[in-house]
């Protein structure tokens, strides 16, 4: 049907729209065009009397009304209703009519007459029906038009707001502050009443036309408790819909839509406002909302809740006596909070232990939140990847590598299975840093990139620079020192951009920095990023750390005396630290050639606790003869081809030919078959000659690889040439390809600005030409796209991240 025609005879239709769509004005023009037979009746809450309604119609229609009243006399057994649909169809088959404001009929008393006269309107009659609510018509079939016809102009208006029943009302606030609401009577009652939709993730949000009117009508509410009531229970709830998901970062933004009085008036609000304070590590002013929140609630539950809430930002900032005056009477309560405050509480118990380097107890308090029962409760099954994140890292620092292992992937699971977004980065990083840990582990590119998108979106500072770290030390454990520098510089700006400028996240960094420097030999650089931790008074717990990096790179420059002394200064770790210590004091004597020094560290790893450093600190134990080198090697293509090891040796090439072999490799990473190897290296040449000179190629390029240890890395068989890439731990131009995939998939996914930081990854690699020195004609083509992808990287990155410019 055309959104103008007339309806033909013998339908139905139904006109479905909010307050002044044109409605009305549609079947007036319909009534002028129709003429004859068709009548236009708007109800009124008057038609409530039915002797009313019919006298307004009847009046017109004499023969309707004759027929009327004499089927009315001869059946007793039926209401006017159905009477009147039989009388129009005994008096005119082809009857239009054109009822405006049907909706009014739900309020009227005799509603099932209504709907008896549309189930006995004649068959071949036109019947049209416009109404502000969906309603359910006992006559088929039918045509609707429905709220989302282009052809409305809905505008509703206050008074259309104010007019709906308190319940209703207070969901529409709702919906207007928090955007959202699971299917419920009243949220679905809206959606019957076209104020909201049902989208098809079954969630309910109001309609556009009825957003802008609902919001602003918040200004003029009533201080009524019951709305604001609704309200708070709407925003808890989409916290705990959204818990660790990007959706949460929409939290503050629902607050501000809350007038402040209200806010200061209500607790759960208030506790809102607190965790959105300590989200951005405002600690102080959350534990003041969470304090008044506290001073306002109303049963034991609440009050208990809310100190579990004032136990987690004491503990930041906080007086040490209060939190632990908190944790002893929580600890007394426990079995009394429901099981989410439960899990959270022992969550962040876990913490305040691993805080103070209490490792039992915190792994005491983990395996407990662990005990607590989800069933199905997103806030338990999120605490209970946060306490599982917790034992990863505890697993690590005692060197239980296969723990670890298993709690990572336990982690990981459960950050798949329930969209743990914000936390499934930090889960990664920590799943890599673990393999940087543990010398015999191999760490594919893949573990990085092959992360969904959505991990991406809005992650916590912290934990996104976490995983940008993770490129920097997978390059350093693959010996690229340089690059993993300008990485570490990388994630070090973004810190500083986009988290507190003295929070962990920019300590972590400069640790990272004085290790990546120290390697380097840049011993100025990384002292000065030490000095800067020293200076900080809140920096304690990482300077020991910095401290053991520093002189570590001390101790690989050949500056012994210095790193003496670094290991003199008081540990403030009695236990792991001075263990630590103690090695590196016999690594030193071993270098100065104390035959002692082998069996000092063998001491040290016997010793309670002392087995962790076995694979923690596995580059002194291969300096000291204890444990084999792990061999790995690395391609880079940038600058000029090279292939060498981790420990910098590189291969010596007979024929600079054979580097395009390698490069040919490199960018066909899944292998080339002879005879396109062929055409590409040696176009125009005799078949035979060509295959010919390729084998003495790849005779060439095997011994070049055989100079550091690595031979069997080419293989060819049954005319196809295939690098063993499984063997090599770095490429450059891989690592570039990755990167910049990642982030042109992240682009077209609109997350612009970890697209960015990507690029801006991927051109840190990318420092040199490609190919540099190799003439081939081959290679041209792969440098003309490689320029454009840097053209758009750079472009990008420097639109969508310019804090990190230089």
């Amino acid at each position: 049907m055309e959104s103008i025609a007339v309806p033909p005879a013998g339908t139905t239709v139904l006109l479905l729209a909010g307050p002044k769509a044109g409605k009305s004005s549609l079947l007036l023009r319909w009534k002028a065009l129709r003429q004859e037979s068709a009548h236009y009746l708007k109800l009124t809450p008057e038609d409530a009397a039915s002797s009313f309604f019919l006298r307004r119609f009847l009046g017109d229609w004499p023969d309707i009304r004759s027929r009327f009243e004499h089927l009315r006399a001869e059946i007793e057994t039926l209401g006017w209703g159905g009477l009147l649909g039989l009388a129009i169809a005994e008096a005119h088959p082809a009857f239009t009519l054109l009822l405006d404001d049907f909706h009014l009929v739900e309020t009227l008393p005799e509603q099932a007459e209504w709907l008896a006269l549309v189930r006995h309107f004649p068959a071949g009659g036109t019947l049209v029906l416009a109404s502000r609510h969906q309603v359910s018509l006992d006559r088929m079939p039918i045509e609707t038009m429905g709220a989302e016809n282009p052809l409305w102009q809905e505008r509703p208006a206050l008074a259309d707001v104010e007019a709906l029943p308190p319940d209703l009302l207070a969901k529409a606030i709702a919906l207007a502050i928090v955007g959202e609401a699971t299917a419920s009577p009243a949220s679905l009652e809206l959606v019957r009443r076209l104020v909201a939709a049902q989208a098809s993730d079954g969630m309910v949000r109001l309609r556009a036309p009825w957003a802008s009117v609902v919001a602003e009508a918040i200004a003029n509410l009533p201080e009524a408790a019951e709305l604001w009531e609704v309200v708070a229970h709407q925003v808890a709830a989409f916290r705990r819909r959204h818990l660790n998901r990007h959706q949460e970062t929409r939290l503050r933004e629902i607050l501000d839509r809350i007038p402040p009085e209200v806010r200061r008036a209500h607790p759960m609000l208030l506790q809102a406002e607190g965790e959105a304070h300590a989200e951005l590590g405002r600690f102080e002013e959350a534990r003041a909302c969470f304090t008044q929140a506290l001073s306002l609630a109303r049963t034991p539950e609440e009050r208990r809740g809310l100190k579990v809430y004032l136990f987690w930002a004491a503990q930041y900032g906080g007086d040490p006596a209060e939190v632990k005056a908190l944790a002893a009477e929580l600890d007394a309560e426990v079995l009394a909070l429901a099981p989410a405050l439960r899990a959270r509480y022992l969550l962040w118990k876990a913490l305040m232990h691993w805080e103070e380097s209490a490792l039992p107890e915190v792994e005491a308090a983990c395996r407990e939140v662990l005990e607590v029962v989800a069933a199905g409760d997103r806030t338990v099954i999120y605490h209970h990847a946060r306490a599982l994140s917790l034992l990863t890292s505890l697993a690590i620092r005692h060197a239980r590598f296969a723990e670890a292992q298993a709690f990572s992937k336990r982690l990981l699971a459960l950050c798949q299975e329930h969209q743990l977004e914000r936390l499934h980065l930090k889960t990664v990083a920590d799943r890599l840093l673990l393999m940087v840990s543990n010398d015999s582990e191999q760490i594919a590119l893949s573990l990085l990139t092959e992360l969904p998108n959505d991990a991406f979106r809005a992650p916590p500072p912290a934990f996104f620079n976490s995983y940008l770290s993770c490129f920097a030390w997978r390059a350093s454990k693959f010996g690229a020192h340089r690059l993993a520098l300008a990485l570490f510089h990388l994630v070090q700006d973004h810190a500083f951009a986009t988290a507190h400028p003295m929070g962990d996240a920019v300590r972590n960094g400069r640790i990272n920095l004085i290790h990546a420097n120290g390697r380097l030999g840049e011993f100025e650089r990384a002292r000065a990023f030490l000095d800067e931790l020293g200076a900080d008074p809140a920096g304690r717990r990482h300077l020991e750390v910095a401290r053991f990096v520093w002189a570590q790179a001390l101790i690989l420059g050949g500056h012994l005396d210095e790193a003496e002394q670094v290991l003199s200064q008081r540990v403030a770790d009695p236990g792991r630290g001075a263990l630590r210590a103690a090695l590196f004091q016999a690594w030193i004597r071993h270098l100065r050639g104390d035959p002692k020094a082998v069996d000092d560290v063998k001491e040290v790893l016997a010793s309670p606790g002392g087995s962790a450093f076995w694979d923690h600190e596995a580059e002194l134990m291969q300096q000291m003869g204890l444990r084999p080198r792990v061999s790995r090697y690395h391609v880079k293509v940038f600058g000029g081809p090279a292939f060498g090891a981790a420990d910098g040796t590189l291969a010596r090439w007979p024929r600079k030919k054979a580097l395009s072999l390698l490069s040919l490799l490199v960018l066909r990473p899944e292998g080339l078959p002879t005879d396109e190897l062929v055409g590409l290296l040696y176009p125009g040449v005799d078949p035979d000659d060509a295959a010919a000179a390729l084998h003495r190629l790849a005779y060439d390029l095997r011994q070049a690889l055989n100079g550091v240890g690595a031979p069997e890395l080419l293989e060819s068989a049954r005319g196809f040439y295939r690098f063993k890439w499984e063997a090599v731990a770095f490429c450059d131009w891989h690592d570039f390809d990755g990167l910049y995939r990642k982030a042109q998939s992240l682009e077209a996914d609109g997350l612009t600005e970890s697209a960015a930081i990507l690029y801006r990854m991927a051109l840190a690699i990318a420092d040199k030409p490609l190919f540099e020195g190799l003439a081939e004609a081959v290679f041209e083509e792969p440098r003309r796209v490689h320029q454009a992808r840097l053209a758009h990287a750079a472009a990008f990155s420097k639109l969508h991240t310019p804090y990190l410019e230089p």
